[in-house]
């Protein structure tokens, strides 16, 4: 990656600062797009080019893959589960030989199995980039990014005359409820803060507070719109600074949220609650359809339990992301 596109990001930062004329330090915010910068130009990509080959190179080798493992699974005492590996890579191999009693043939049992490896499979390499994207650099400063996307906004607005702002004034509410997501959940972003830690306490109440100081300030536009576009980009400079210094508490001074009120807690509970609604109807649907796809003859009684169970998990993860799942899995029966 050249020096060009590494500073692109920190290019637009620049351009949108002097658009606005605010002439305040933005090293912090320069540095974590530097930072960022990488990942997002090249680490999606890989991982999609890396989870695309490695589903090829697996569907080619899948059968003697299975075999082999089978014999190591045995060999540790796990009978039922190297027995459903042998079963399911046999008739992979043997998929068009018809004397072969591991034969499918043409009809649906041979479809079914076929579309059941791709679904294993392909939930596999979305995993596999869904990790990677969350331990990059991109998804711990995704703030920052949507920062410089509201401060372009705000300069775009406020460089336009008072008949022309409509699409601009659009943009900037548009940005700043993405923005207000990414301040919600900057405590957990960011790293070092767990589910459980003291910490998580005061940081999502502050999560709170800003994102109603970002919406008062959001209403002034509509009353003193010059002014209120200035000072709503110091706000956000001011946050995106302390953001990249890791300072999640803190993401603006005291002063500033004095008298503020927080944004709706019941609201913000109603809404995780359709996500937790709409997680738990994935996973009944990624159960539901695995069973229907699997043969009964690939998968042992004994392990297609763990089978559900383990595509059901998979696909919560996968639209719920981890955390969400392991708070709904704390609240089962028996917990």
């Amino acid at each position: 990656m050249n020096d060009k596109e590494g500073n692109r990001s920190v290019a637009r930062l620049d351009k949108a600062m002097d658009r606005l004329g605010c002439h305040v330090s933005t090293d912090n915010l320069a540095s974590a797009l530097r930072a960022t910068r990488l990942t997002l130009e090249t680490s999606p990509w890989l991982a999609i080019v890396g989870s695309t080959a490695t589903v090829v190179a697996v569907a080619r080798v899948m059968d003697g893959l299975l075999l082999s493992l089978s014999e190591v699974v045995a060999a540790i005492g796990a009978h039922p589960l190297a027995d459903s590996m042998e079963k399911y890579g046999l008739h992979i191999r043997h998929m068009d030989d018809a004397s072969s009693p591991y034969a499918m043939g043409p009809g649906t049992e041979r479809t079914r199995l076929i579309m059941a490896f791709g679904m294993v499979v392909g939930l596999c390499g979305l995993a596999a980039l869904l990790l990677l994207l969350r331990s990059s650099t991109l998804y711990r400063y995704m703030l920052t990014i949507s920062i410089v996307n509201v401060l372009e906004s705000c300069a775009s607005l406020k460089q336009r005359s008072y008949r022309d702002r409509v699409s601009a004034l659009r943009d900037v509410d548009r940005g700043c409820r993405g923005l207000e997501r990414q301040i919600l959940v900057a405590h957990r972003r960011v790293g070092g803060i767990t589910r459980r830690s003291s910490r998580r306490v005061p940081a999502v109440h502050h999560a709170y507070l800003v994102a109603g100081a970002l919406r008062v300030q959001l209403a002034r536009i509509d009353i003193e719109p010059d002014e209120a576009v200035d000072e709503l980009a110091s706000m956000l400079v001011q946050i995106g600074e302390r953001h990249a210094l890791g300072q999640v508490g803190q993401l603006l001074p005291v002063e500033v949220l004095s008298g503020v009120t927080p944004v709706s807690r019941s609201r913000t509970a109603i809404r995780e609650s359709l996500h937790a609604v709409a997680v738990i109807a994935t996973a009944l649907s990624a159960a539901l359809v695995v069973n229907s796809l699997v043969p009964k003859s690939a998968v042992s009684e004994d392990l297609r339990p763990w089978l559900l169970a383990g595509s059901a998990v998979a696909a919560a993860i996968l639209i719920g992301g981890w955390q969400r799942v392991v708070r709904l899995l704390e609240v089962l029966p028996g917990k």
